[in-house]
């Protein structure tokens, strides 16, 4: 038996110091903690306020979400890069990339993904130039609006089964741009007469753009005419290559619960108001 006996807390803790010391290089490499997986998840670089590029940083509601929630994930070490929307659902397609978010559940369309559990419900919304809005009752989605040529973003699939029939028809004439900005201002520079995103999004870039030309809040006003529905984001995991992730499972596991707990805090609702009173 040892008895030590200490006169002052410099050798108390001295020795404590040498007896740790001691103790790590003992330990045997087998009782470390195992490296970490590194997994690299795809985010919207042109999507604001919900995931978008600003002077190289990627800011967002869902971006803020998903740090808050990868770094209490337990094993992984989760980098978050920035990508054009169509390039990010290829690489899904192409079981290059593991997951991407904030994709909307479109089974059919892309047989390549799953999902995680519901991360934010967004507002799907038609907005049209004033002079459209006033013209005739536009109450029922899509059908009062045949006739119209509707912008929407590359690569997104907000308009309906109904709204694509009407495209394929030729009663509506869909025009896609690259984002929020690209469309609006062909909205206000009357090349388009509506266009569909989500709704948040549209007011969040409108308010920039009349901030930055103020004359266009009269010359080319716009009208939110109606909600065509609700949708739920989530994180979209790649099932092809499923031999490159391995720890697929796992992941999404621990994902979910992490969610579900923010979501229970109020933490998810807490990042959406903040993002809701910025410009």
């Amino acid at each position: 038996m040892i008895s030590v006996v200490f006169r002052d807390r410099v050798a108390a803790s001295g020795l404590f110091a040498v007896l740790g010391l001691s103790f790590f290089l003992t330990t045997p490499a087998g009782a470390r903690s195992p490296p970490l997986t590194e997994v690299v998840v795809y985010a919207d670089e042109s999507y604001p306020p919900y995931s978008y590029l600003e002077q190289g940083q990627l800011k967002g509601i869902y971006p803020e979400i998903f740090r808050r929630a990868f770094e209490q994930m337990q094993g992984y070490s989760v980098q978050i890069k920035p990508v054009a929307w169509k390039r990010g659902l290829l690489l899904m397609e192409q079981g290059r990339g593991f997951a991407l978010f904030p994709p909307y559940m479109r089974s059919q369309e892309r047989p390549y993904l799953t999902y995680s559990d519901v991360v934010f419900y967004e507002e799907t919304a038609v907005f049209c130039r004033a002079d459209v809005a006033t013209q005739k009752k536009r109450e029922r989605w899509p059908d009062d609006f045949a006739g119209l040529r509707i912008a929407m973003n590359i690569g997104y699939s907000t308009g309906g089964q109904s709204f694509e029939e009407m495209v394929q028809k030729g009663l509506i004439r869909k025009d896609e741009g690259p984002g929020n900005r690209s469309n609006l201002l062909k909205l206000i520079h009357q090349r388009v007469d509506c266009y569909i995103n989500d709704r948040m999004s549209i007011q969040w870039e409108l308010r920039r753009i009349y901030a930055e030309f103020p004359a266009y809040e009269n010359v080319g006003a716009i009208s939110d005419v109606m909600t065509i529905s609700k949708e739920a984001a989530y994180l979209g995991i790649s099932n092809r290559n499923a031999e490159n992730f391995p720890f697929r499972q796992d992941f999404v596991l621990q994902l979910n619960q992490i969610l579900q707990t923010m979501q229970s805090r109020g933490e998810i609702v807490k990042i959406a108001q903040r993002y809701r009173l910025q410009p």
